[in-house]
Formats: structure tokens, sequence, C-alpha cells
């Protein structure tokens, strides 16, 4: 199957978020790719009210994504899956990003790691959102399921950073105001209520918080009461609760993660602090 300059072997899967993508291997001039169909685009307020409609609708989105990814490239390290390619195929849009070579670890996995080897996934983990914080960035997908853990032949575990579908940068708005809700960050849920907040690369910081502790203890952190919130943290927190870490977790971890979850995106660490200490204090381990 011909898809622009890339050929398939078969129909693009349905099975990845059906109402929104179709997901499959493409190959052009004998290199591998991870090709996705956007079926349903997202949009924002403003397009709505504007005069747009069809392809001038399209071509919005287009550009704007197109924009992101080019930024999304300058953020290459080996870690953060970029997109190459995002064009319009007949009525479709498709984004063209890397093959993940290796398999990854399930969260089962992950979550049964050594220590040494969590502490390997951690600061790779941090170092690739250090370095998409220093680009304004902003991933908005941050959830366990978008980070893949892939070992390595020459021992560690590797994070690989995907799924930018929903991205921004810092300088403009996101396409759609949306996003799992056990991860999502306290301005990203008062955003989703109407309230005028700025949504910035600290908001990938919190989600991260959520993602670190899971990796480290199986679980995500609890409440200091009962929630009725939808397994939301971020809903608890602007209700006035605060988040519970688990005892589980290395002293390191807890001051990191701590720092993550803070529900004022100012005061909150940033990935390449975190990142920071944990070389300090955990350096040996990472070599």
């Amino acid at each position: 199957m011909k898809i622009s300059y890339y050929e398939t072997a078969e129909e693009l899967s349905s099975s990845y978020v059906p109402e929104t993508f179709n997901y499959g291997v493409a190959l052009r001039d004998g290199h591998k790719f991870f090709l996705k169909k956007i079926r349903k685009l997202p949009s924002r307020e403003e397009d709505s009210s504007c005069s747009c409609q069809g392809n001038a609708a399209g071509d919005i989105y287009l550009n704007r994504r197109l924009s992101y990814y080019k930024s999304l490239a300058q953020c290459r390290n080996g870690n953060i899956m970029i997109v190459h390619d995002f064009f319009k195929y007949g009525s479709s849009y498709y984004a063209v990003s890397d093959y993940i070579s290796g398999k990854a670890l399930s969260f089962d996995g992950i979550v049964s790691l050594k220590t040494a080897e969590k502490y390997f996934l951690t600061a790779s983990v941090l170092y690739s959102y250090a370095f998409l914080n220093f680009k304004h960035v902003v991933h908005f997908n941050v959830k366990t399921a978008n980070i893949m853990a892939i070992p390595l032949n020459s021992g560690g575990v590797a994070a690989r950073i995907i799924n930018f579908d929903y991205g921004f940068s810092e300088n403009s708005e996101p396409e759609i105001i949306d996003g799992d809700r056990a991860y999502i960050s306290p301005e990203c849920y008062l955003k989703m209520q109407g309230m005028p907040v700025i949504l910035s690369c600290k908001s990938d910081i919190f989600s991260l918080g959520i993602v670190l502790h899971e990796i480290w203890t199986g679980s995500k952190p609890g409440l200091t009461a009962g929630s009725d919130n939808g397994n939301c943290i971020s809903a608890a927190l602007c209700h006035g609760q605060t988040p519970v870490l688990s005892k589980n977790l290395p002293g390191i971890m807890r001051g990191i993660i701590s720092g993550m979850l803070i529900p004022a995106p100012e005061k909150r660490i940033s990935a390449a602090a975190a990142h920071a200490l944990l070389v300090r204090h955990a350096g040996s381990m990472l070599n």
C-alpha cells in the first residue's frame, strides 16, 4: 500500500485509539519508519469561531503541526521520538517518526528492574525532558505508556519518549486541552474547567512526577484523604488535598518527585535540576 513516498506492507492498524489514529510500519528508501494516520483533527476554540472551514482549517492545522515538529526536531538526543515528516495525503494527515527497534519492557518489567537499572532509566527520562524543556517544547502527553523502556546491549535501560501528537511550543497554544486525567497537571485540569491559566513545560514536569512514582513503586501517589475525583490527582490537589508518596521511595527520588508534584507550576523543580541531583547522588550507578 503506497502513501505518498511511503510503502506499507499491510493496512494501517486501527487498534491504537481507533477513533483518532491508525498506525503501522512504513518503508522509504529502504528505511523503516513509524507511520501514524490522523483520522480526527483536534480543533481549537478560535478555529471554530473563525470563518475557516474545510481545507482552510486543515491548512492551518498542518502549518501549526509542521512548526511544532520543526521545534521537536531540535531535541534530537537519541531518546526522543522525532517526527520526521508530516503531510496531507488524500483527505487524511500522516505523521512519520522514528522506528524504534528492540523490545520495550512491560510495566511490570519496569517495576521489577533492579535499583541501579531504575536509576539509569530515570536519568535517561530526566535528561530527555530537560532537553525538551530547554527548547520550550511541551510533550503534553506524559504518562507511563508514552515512555518506552528499552534494555541496552551495553547494560542499563534507556527511555524512548513517544507520541507527540498533542504537543505544542511554549509560545503557542495546544491543539486540544485534553489528556489522561490520571496524569494531567493542576493547571491543565483548571484549563479544562475553563479557567484562564497558562500551560507550559512545567505541566509536563508534574505529569512526570506521577510517572516516576509509578516506575519506582508500581503505583501512583496517594492522597491525604479519600477522593471522588475519578483517579485525577490534580483535581484532588485543586480541592485542597496533597499527594502522599510511597515509603518505599529512595530518599533522592522522594525529594525529586515531591518537587515535581507541587501544585504551583512556577515552584516545581526543573527536569535539568532533577537530573543534576540524581547524577550527584547516584553517579556511580549510572556509569
